[in-house]
């Protein structure tokens, strides 16, 4: 694979100013529990998900040279806050934002009260937050989510080209349908774009293949020539998990949480005092990518004189 020359480094993200004015950690007393909450149907929705399950994200330490394909994609999209999060999250913060977050009276609200204090999630709070990496005009939209809500039809033969290594594609049903593209059958450049869109932008658990619908995302991030509006997947996928419900016929289903330490880092740049006390996954760098993102023929193209 072709490297491409950069003499950027990711940038180190600047502390807002809400993060140095509360960098030194007060000890003021722990707040009781019934007053964290609005009402009696935030202080039920917090003892529902309070056992759930983070799924954490993961910071990329990558110098130029180590990874160029991936670390320039990450500056060309102007990714790099996204890719630079804090190594650690307050979880009792999180489960707060969530249980306030949650609303039977105004479903599409995207806000949270926390310790008193409004964090928004809605496209506009978490683009300025990451730094505005796509302005938009009002009612512009970018080219991923254009496609997906006009449902146009994605060239399945040209996303798998892209995605999968030589000889290899999608997982099909019996009827010859698209199901999914599993991890192991990827080119390296899509492993590792992979493990961060599983991590910082469409979280889930499960991280050995990913469904149609995020093949055709990861294929326009993949895409030089399209845009993806991360703020809008983002705010989107904070929702979901706002509004998940876990199946309670089945003794197995287990809730998750996505974000944590994304929104620790807003309820801080909102005033709210956090404590940073648990690590997120380990982070994106040469070794990680060597040891558990390399396709076997790319590793062998490495390996040739």
């Amino acid at each position: 694979m072709a490297r491409t020359k950069t003499t950027s480094r990711l940038p180190t993200t600047e502390p807002s100013k809400g993060e140095r004015r509360r960098r030194a950690s007060s000890s003021s007393p722990e707040r009781p529990i019934s007053n964290r909450f609005k009402d009696p149907e935030r202080e039920e929705r917090y003892e529902k998900i309070k056992n759930w399950v983070f799924i954490k994200e993961r910071k990329v330490v990558l110098l130029p040279d180590e990874y160029d394909p991936f670390l320039n994609g990450l500056i060309r999209r102007n990714w790099m806050k996204l890719a630079d999060l804090l190594p650690k999250f307050d979880p009792e913060i999180v489960r707060e934002f969530y249980a306030n977050a949650y609303s039977e009276d105004n479903p599409g609200e995207k806000r949270s009260k926390v310790r008193g204090r409004w964090v928004n999630y809605d496209r506009a709070a978490i683009s300025e937050f990451l730094g505005n990496p796509l302005p938009l005009e009002p009612g512009q939209r970018c080219d991923f989510t254009r496609r997906k809500r006009s449902h146009e039809p994605y060239d399945e033969n040209e996303v798998a080209l892209l995605i999968c290594a030589a000889n290899r594609s999608y997982q099909v049903g019996p009827t010859g349908n698209p199901l999914r593209i599993l991890r192991g059958d990827m080119k390296t450049l899509a492993q590792v774009w992979t493990t961060f869109l599983l991590a910082n932008i469409v979280p889930i658990g499960h991280v050995s293949d990913l469904n149609v619908p995020r093949c055709h995302l990861l294929y326009c991030i993949m895409r030089e020539d399209l845009t993806v509006d991360v703020a809008t997947i983002i705010s989107e996928e904070i929702h979901k998990f706002v509004r998940y419900e876990v199946n309670t016929r089945n003794d197995k289903a287990k809730g998750a949480l996505g974000f944590p330490t994304l929104i620790t880092a807003l309820c801080q740049d909102q005033g709210v005092e956090v404590e940073l006390t648990e690590k997120i996954r380990p982070s994106i760098t040469k070794r990680f990518i060597e040891h558990f993102c390399t396709h076997p023929e790319d590793l062998e193209q490495l390996e040739e004189p």
